[in-house]
């Protein structure tokens, strides 16, 4: 199991929620959507979670306000696939101003189009 974040560390790139989401769907679309109640005091807008039925840990995906960050806590393979899916999202930035944190023993900067084999191969604090 891992726990990892997707954020923006710098420039005004921002996950839209409703992109992520059609992401997330198309890949899985079992993936229950559980938004935030209204005036909780949470930084989440909501959570996704992932499969889990198939021997995998199911992936719990926190879509955070503001659209700086994403929180995933799950199974490497899913959080590998799931991030190389955001990568291929129209306008990710090739700044490096995206990166995931807790995955490698630095952040590691994403890139556009990034391959689950690729972070696969970068995955030394998850193993």
């Amino acid at each position: 199991m891992a726990e990892v974040m997707v954020a923006v560390v710098d420039g005004p790139y921002t996950f839209d929620t409703d992109t992520v989401l059609a992401v997330i769907h198309g890949a899985w679309p079992e993936a229950i959507w559980n938004p935030t109640r209204p005036g909780a005091v949470d930084p989440s807008l909501g959570q996704v979670e992932i499969g889990g039925e198939d021997g995998d840990p199911p992936l719990v995906v926190d879509l955070l306000a503001g659209g700086e960050a994403i929180g995933m806590d799950g199974g490497a393979e899913r959080i590998a696939e799931l991030v190389a899916r955001l990568t291929r999202m129209p306008g990710f930035p090739a700044d490096e101003s995206v990166v995931l944190t807790d995955w490698s023993e630095d952040l590691y900067p994403l890139a556009p189009g990034t391959s689950p084999q690729t972070l696969r191969a970068a995955a030394s604090a998850v193993d």
